[in-house]
């Protein structure tokens, strides 16, 4: 049988990152959000190539991120070209790591 406890005591550390993902998904819904906690990953410009980024809370693949409250991320941006247009993308990766030996 597939069942098994998740959140109750079993005697011995037993609870994934799956578990917590797969019930942050079946409560919170499949997609990602930025959770109303925090300055909600507020951005702007604290230098002239500087982008800061204050705290906050989501949910990203089922998985809970968190920058620390009143703690900001600051993130170098590149001089651009003159006459020339772009878009530059803030983005979360989330990298998957396999536990599978082999």
């Amino acid at each position: 049988m597939g069942l098994r406890l998740v959140t109750g005591y079993a005697g011995r550390a037993h609870i994934s990152s799956a578990d917590v993902g797969s019930y942050n998904i079946a409560t919170l819904g499949d997609g990602n959000y930025v959770l109303n906690k925090g300055s909600k990953f507020e951005a702007y410009y604290a230098a002239a190539n500087v982008l800061r980024i204050k705290d906050g809370d989501l949910i990203f693949q089922g998985r809970h991120i968190r920058q620390k409250e009143n703690s900001t991320e600051d993130i170098p941006i590149a001089n651009g070209k003159v006459g020339m247009f772009r878009n530059d993308l803030i983005v979360i990766k989330y990298p998957i790591y396999s536990t599978a030996q082999g």
